[in-house]
């Protein structure tokens, strides 16, 4: 049997439907997290403290989104950012007494939503989606 060509259209869809439903799968409504919220805070909940360029590099977020995520987060009591007591030109991003039960909840999540890709992929398959979206984002080089 012949396998039909997807057209670059139904493409596009199919990749912005999985967009929406992994946003929607790591909202925390309860918390008003979205989804890179959820992430930021995952990542710094499973610790150590990180400076915004090391959230940047480990979310494959740009360090101006990663800006706006944490001023959002600061502004609500989840992270605090202070200076690095070692190199005082770096500046340290922690969880605070406050965002703790969200940020517990968050890496909870993601630990979870990870798993169930794992379930459905197998470790070779998100390995192998990976490289396929990191094909498709060099597109518009």
């Amino acid at each position: 049997m012949a396998h039909a060509r997807t057209s670059l259209p139904r493409l596009f869809s199919e990749l912005a439907e999985s967009q929406h439903a992994l946003a929607d799968a790591l909202a925390l409504p309860d918390h008003e997290l979205l989804a890179t919220e959820t992430l930021v805070l995952a990542l710094l909940e499973i610790g150590p403290s990180h400076t915004p360029s090391e959230v940047a590099r480990l979310t494959g977020l740009s360090r101006g989104r990663i800006t706006h995520l944490t001023d959002a987060l600061l502004g609500r009591g989840f992270i605090s950012k202070d200076p690095d007591h070692i190199d005082g030109r770096r500046t340290i991003l922690s969880i605070t007494a406050d965002g703790r039960t969200a940020a517990i909840e968050a890496r909870t999540l993601v630990e979870k939503l990870e798993r169930k890709l794992a379930g459905e992929l197998g470790p070779a398959g998100v390995d192998m989606l990976a490289q396929q979206l990191s094909s498709i984002r060099h597109l518009r080089s």
